[in-house]
């Protein structure tokens, strides 16, 4: 038996933004996207684009259970 769901999404919330954070910080943003990178636009991009697609897509893996969607989303 396993934390109830919504236990298990903020785990999984906080794991997944961890995990992007970090690749963002210290890969993406220096060796893949720099021009994509603004300083300034990184908390708003964050706010309003990142964390509204991680949450939907976190969503659609707890209702539907499929991880391969999840990814692929």
């Amino acid at each position: 038996m396993g934390l109830p769901l919504p236990w298990t999404g903020l785990v999984a919330f906080i794991a997944t933004s961890t995990f992007i954070g970090l690749w963002h910080a210290l890969f993406w943003d220096i060796h893949i996207a720099p021009p994509h990178n603004i300083p300034e636009w990184n908390g708003k991009k964050a706010l309003f684009a990142h964390v509204p697609n991680l949450v939907c897509c976190l969503a659609y893996l707890a209702f539907t259970g499929s991880a391969r969607m999840f990814v692929i989303f």
